[in-house]
């Protein structure tokens, strides 16, 4: 039996591309003579929905793309993941995977179990389906899960041992699960946990794409009965692949080893999510004729343009370098040469006498000449009016720079830094980062000039300003931040891990005061297991005082 792989980049409402871009696919693996093609979940429509779903007429032009798609099934059988209606109850549906063989209808399985926490809302949108048994598909009998139903820890219904001991002989899953580092290493880890329980194959098969502020990795993967990886997807990259599998259930025992691809180091795995997730907002929202990049002469917008020129090419990026006295020379240098060596445009827009306009006009009126950190936001501002007027003038995506550190600690300017359309990297750690800089993109050649990596960090908005006058150092603080953020640790566990008392409050203290900002922040990439955004939903008034 020959098994198709369709790893797809959908548009999440495009039905109507999404299904054509399906048929291609069909089309392909016929010529190729793939007996049994799978596709991900939700993928007539895209995944998440979300509130689309909703829509008059959406979820009935999915099922008539699933009536479309049909009519080019023949000589295969495909597994698609579509929306179903849930009929006893208004504005409730089924996430559904149909099996259609030579042009018929020949199964339906219905998600059983509904993820609800960090970025998945499903409860708010679908109805689980009721257990099924196997499915015979080209004399095999095959159990059909939808995402969800392989990760059963914490539910009831075990949707895997139903299938097993109704006589499964191989498991296909078909999914929309989103990166985070590393998380294929959670996923084949989840698998091989199934298959070493359950003696079965399982095939599993991963959306590919950015949407919004998630991305999928696709890294889709077969197991032999043994638990033995034979198949693995690249990841970050739209195909069709095809895995062989012997004909006897003696046979799954010891399936062939055939494409494996290896894996990234993790600091290239990270920016290639980036790189991706940007590409697609970028192309997919498809009204920008560019990126906009306000440059500082550090580290995190440095960071910023090379993964969008990465992204969308060099030609399509612009940079704008907005001095004022508190910059150094060698942040204006620096910022020229990273533009030469990335072949993108470089403007320089000095805004020293607008400053000095606007202080002397503040100042006036106010009878007060105080340097505070009112003026050092000022520049901020100042800066994020110009990027703006760019943005508007030539219809450019303006991206802002600012990392999870400083986004976590209030270390920005709001309606100044934060300022944007999309943020890059602002679910890494300022440490994530360097690193990323030094072993990946400086990896070959020097690409980010090494003042730029090497400089102590600062915002440059007052004489000799360093970002630990504010601060603690950021080998410390991400530290800190990490569990506070990523687990939910109190000051009082993450003490008891060794770090300072009264730094922690300080830390935790900061975040919590910038909770407004953060409602405020546009979308970021997510990258770790909790990023700030959709999956993690806190007050912004809020008297909660840790014991």
């Amino acid at each position: 039996m020959r098994l198709g792989f369709a790893q797809m980049n959908p548009l999440v409402g495009d039905i109507s591309g999404n299904t054509d871009k399906i048929i291609d696919f069909i089309e392909k693996a016929r010529e190729r003579h793939v007996n049994i093609l799978v596709f991900p979940e939700l993928c007539i429509t895209g995944y998440p929905t979300q509130d689309l779903i909703f829509i008059s007429g959406f979820v009935q032009q999915n099922l008539d793309a699933l009536n479309r798609i049909k009519r080019h099934v023949e000589e295969i059988s495909v597994i698609i993941g579509h929306v179903e209606p849930y009929k006893d109850m208004e504005n409730k549906f089924y996430n559904s995977a149909t099996i259609i063989t030579d042009g018929k209808i020949i199964g339906k399985v219905r998600k059983q179990l509904l993820p609800n926490y960090d970025v998945f809302d499903e409860l708010r949108y679908f109805v689980g389906g009721m257990p099924t048994g196997p499915i015979e598909i080209h004399g095999k009998q095959v159990g059909v899960i939808i995402c969800e139903d392989l990760w059963d820890e914490g539910y009831r219904r075990k949707v895997i041992p139903d299938l097993v001991s109704k006589g499964a002989e191989i498991l296909i899953s078909i999914n929309a699960s989103p990166y985070y580092k590393e998380k294929w290493k959670v996923r084949e880890d989840e698998v091989r946990k199934k298959v070493n329980a359950h003696h079965v194959p399982f095939v599993y098969v991963n959306m590919v794409g950015g949407q919004d502020d998630i991305t999928f990795d696709g890294t889709s993967f077969v197991m032999d009965g043994d638990g033995r990886l034979v198949f693995r997807a690249p990841p970050f990259m739209e195909g069709l692949h095809e895995c062989q599998i012997p004909g006897t259930r003696h046979g799954f025992k010891s399936i062939p080893v055939q494409e494996i691809h290896e894996m990234s180091l993790l600091e290239e795995e990270i920016f290639k999510a980036l790189c991706l997730n940007l590409r697609d907002y970028y192309n997919k929202i498809g009204v920008f004729n560019g990126i906009l990049i306000g440059l500082s002469g550090g580290i995190d917008s440095a960071f910023t343009t090379v993964v969008a020129v990465k992204a969308i090419g060099a030609d399509r990026v612009r940079c704008i370098y907005m001095p004022t006295r508190f910059n150094a020379s060698e942040s204006g240098e620096s910022s020229r040469k990273l533009c030469e060596n990335l072949g993108c445009e470089f403007i320089t827009f000095p805004i020293e006498d607008i400053f000095n306009q606007y202080r002397d006009d503040f100042s006036h009126a106010m009878e007060d000449n105080t340097f505070t950190v009112a003026d050092e936001n000022l520049q901020a501002r100042i800066r994020a009016n110009i990027l703006m007027y760019y943005s508007n003038k030539y219809n450019l995506l303006l991206v802002s720079t600012g990392n999870k550190s400083e986004i976590s600690t209030g270390y920005c300017t709001l309606y100044g830094d934060t300022c944007g359309g999309k943020n890059i990297p602002g679910d890494l750690f300022k440490t994530e980062l360097i690193k990323i800089c030094n072993l990946h993109i400086n990896k070959e050649r020097e690409i980010i000039p090494r003042f730029i990596i090497e400089r102590p960090p600062s915002a440059e908005l007052r004489e000799n300003q360093k970002d630990e006058d504010s601060l603690p150092p950021y080998h410390v603080l991400d530290k800190i931040l990490e569990p506070m953020i990523e687990d939910f640790k109190s000051p009082a566990d993450i003490v008891a891990m060794g770090f300072d008392e009264k730094l922690v409050e300080k830390v935790q203290y900061l975040v919590k005061v910038a909770e407004f900002k953060r409602a405020q922040l546009v979308q970021t990439i997510k990258i770790t297991p909790k990023a700030f955004g959709i999956g993690r939903r806190m007050p912004i008034t809020n008297g909660y005082r840790y014991t």
